[in-house]
């Protein structure tokens, strides 16, 4: 196993971030985070009333995908 100490894993970040390979949520606004999270939201609220309406016996794969 390879262990990293933690100087080594602070200076590659420093290195990535200044080299302009910084994460992409850096450069959100709140209004991009605010519809990230609605988005977000209406699709865990999706899979949840599907995963509800699916039986719990008689289920096939086929209903499961469609």
């Amino acid at each position: 196993m390879v262990y990293f100490a933690t100087p080594v894993v602070l200076l590659l970040s420093l290195a990535t971030y200044s080299a302009g390979l910084s994460p992409s949520f850096a450069k959100r606004t709140v209004a991009q985070v605010q519809a990230d999270i609605a988005d977000i939201s209406s699709k865990v609220t999706a899979l949840d009333n599907a995963i509800t309406s699916f039986p719990s016996t008689g289920g096939s794969l086929i209903t499961a995908l469609v």
